[in-house]
């Protein structure tokens, strides 16, 4: 169950998918698009 507090905080069961400290990732194959987006992507998430 989701759960969103009001306080940024959302949980999934006990996870707490608003702590910072903790990666949250979402994946699948229909993320990659095309190597374009990938390597965009890439460089967003190593700064």
């Amino acid at each position: 169950m989701i759960h969103e507090s009001g306080k940024g905080e959302i949980r999934v069961g006990k996870h707490d998918l608003a702590d910072p400290s903790k990666l949250f990732l979402i994946a699948g194959p229909c993320v990659i698009e095309s190597e374009s987006l990938v390597m965009k992507v890439a460089e967003e998430v190593t700064g």
